[in-house]
């Protein structure tokens, strides 16, 4: 239950690589973007010393549950350490959470420049939304295969552009 800063990095990016659509729009970064988050992350993270609540976690879910459902990979237990890690992000020092909180917004600003690749800054309807006239005697084809996939990404389908 030690901290390994390498292992929480190399864990970050496993989450960040998942073919999922709930994790799916980081497909959208660079390997070397989501390795530069992945490190800012947990260097956060070894910098604040959160990390030395580890132990706490686990006592407290392991404590607060049935023994039945102590095992690892209970679906009970998973989901107290996530209430039980949230609750700690929650209490933790406010330079902490900003800190955080910038580096998302890094993220969203990478996120934000590869759209409007495809979309000019500009072009934004009445009700806010973003759009791109098609020219269809002469159709932008790299616009179409970016927005109009089926976000399959588990076998290895592109994710739409729409969900940024």
């Amino acid at each position: 239950m030690d901290y390994d800063k390498n292992v929480f990095t190399k864990k970050l990016l496993e989450e960040m690589n998942k073919k999922n659509n709930v994790k799916a729009v980081f497909s959208f970064l660079s390997e070397e973007k989501k390795n530069k988050f992945a490190n800012e992350i947990a260097g956060k993270f070894s910098d604040s010393g959160l990390h030395k609540n580890n132990y706490l976690i686990y006592n407290t879910v392991k404590n607060s549950l049935p023994e039945t459902e102590t095992k690892v990979s209970s679906k009970k237990f998973l989901a107290g350490i996530q209430f039980e890690v949230e609750r700690q992000l929650d209490i933790a020092p406010s330079q902490f959470k900003n800190d955080l909180w910038e580096i998302w917004e890094c993220i969203n600003d990478e996120l934000k420049k590869i759209f409007l690749e495809y979309f000019d800054e500009e072009a934004v309807s009445k009700d806010g939304y973003y759009y791109k006239d098609i020219d269809l005697n002469n159709p932008d084809e790299t616009f179409i295969n970016a927005m109009f996939t089926s976000n399959n990404i588990q076998c290895d389908e592109r994710l739409s552009l729409e969900v940024i």
